[in-house]
C-alpha cells in the first residue's frame, strides 16, 4: 500500500483547487489584541512559543467519542508517536514539520471525523505592546513591564466551573459542537487510554492561581472535526496536512481589574485546518 505523507505546519495556508481545506475557526473568538485595553476585556495575540504534544492523529467514519471512550473500530490512525511528537509551531509559522513517529496511510474511504490526540498541557510565552507599555509573560502566567517574557505552562485538566467554592465544580470533561465554517469542532479530555473521567472524577489541587477543581487522569485532548461535507481518500490521495493556526490566536491577554491595563496571560483559542491533497 503506498504511503501517505502527514505534515503539520503552523500558518493557514491559501490552497489550490488540488487541494480540500477544512477550515476550523469560530466566529465568537475574542477580538485581536490592537492598543489600549478596556475594564473587563479580553484579546488574542500571536505567542512566541506555542508547544503542543502530539500522541496520535486519524479520520473516522462515525463520530468515536459517542461512548465512555474512543471506539477505534470507527477510525484510521494516520499517525502514532507513544512518547509524544513535541514541537514549537511558532518556529514554523508560514512553514510546516513532518511529524517524527509512525505515519499509516488510511483505508480508502468516505471520512467524516477527523481527529487529534494532544497532549493537556501548552508551553506558552507572549508578549504584548498597548502602544505605551509592553507587558511580559511570567513563569506564573503574571505580567511585567521590564522584560523579558519567560516560557510558562497551562495545562486544560477541566471544561467545567473549576473554583472549589462553587456548587457546579464537577469534572466535565467535554466542550461540544462549536460551530465553525465546515461543520462543528468538539473537544474531550481523556485519560492516557483516551476513557473520559465522569463527573466526580476530580479533585482539588493548589496552583498559581489558587485552588482548583481538576479532573483526575486527564493525560490527553481528544480534539474532533465533525464534517458537514466529508472527504474521500482515494489512491489519488498523497499528503493529509493539519494546520494549526496561531497567528493572532495562540495566546490572550486578560484585563480582570478596573482599569485599562492587562493583568494575567494564558492560552488562546484553538484554530487551524484539515487539509487532503491528491494529484
Amino acid at each position: 500500500m503506498k504511503q501517505i505523507t502527514i505534515y503539520l505546519t503552523a500558518l493557514f495556508m491559501a490552497l489550490s483547487c488540488a487541494h480540500l481545506s477544512y477550515a476550523v475557526t469560530d466566529s465568537g473568538y475574542t477580538p485581536v489584541c490592537e492598543g489600549v485595553f478596556e475594564t473587563g476585556s479580553v484579546c488574542r495575540t500571536t505567542p512566541e512559543r506555542y508547544e503542543v504534544v502530539i500522541y496520535e492523529m486519524g479520520v473516522c467514519t462515525a463520530n468515536p467519542m459517542t461512548g465512555t471512550s474512543f471506539n477505534r473500530d470507527v477510525c484510521s490512525t494516520t499517525f502514532v508517536n507513544t512518547a509524544g511528537f513535541t514541537y514549537d509551531f511558532v518556529s514554523v509559522i508560514g512553514g510546516n514539520t513532518e511529524l517524527d513517529g509512525v505515519s499509516t496511510r488510511p483505508a480508502n474511504g468516505t471520512y467524516k471525523y477527523p481527529y487529534m490526540v494532544m497532549g493537556t498541557t501548552f508551553g506558552l510565552r507572549a508578549s504584548f505592546n498597548d502602544g505605551t507599555n509592553t507587558y511580559y509573560s511570567e513563569a506564573d502566567q503574571d505580567l511585567n513591564t521590564t522584560g523579558p517574557s519567560v516560557n510558562f505552562s497551562e495545562s486544560l485538566k477541566n471544561f467545567g466551573e473549576d473554583d472549589p467554592s462553587s456548587g457546579s465544580n464537577a469534572c466535565d470533561p467535554e466542550y461540544l459542537d462549536a460551530p465553525v465554517d465546515v461543520g462543528t469542532i468538539s473537544a474531550y479530555i481523556t485519560s492516557a487510554s483516551l476513557d473520559k473521567p465522569g463527573a466526580l472524577d476530580k479533585e482539588t489541587v493548589v496552583t498559581g492561581r489558587g485552588n482548583k477543581v481538576l479532573c483526575t487522569n486527564a493525560d490527553r485532548l481528544v480534539g474532533l472535526i465533525n464534517l458537514t461535507n466529508p472527504f474521500t481518500i482515494s489512491a489519488d490521495t498523497i499528503n493529509m496536512q493539519f494546520n494549526f493556526n496561531i497567528t493572532n490566536y495562540g495566546v490572550q491577554f486578560f484585563n480582570e481589574d478596573g482599569d485599562t491595563v492587562p493583568n494575567d496571560v494564558g492560552s488562546g483559542p484553538f484554530s487551524g485546518s484539515f487539509v487532503v491533497t491528491n494529484r
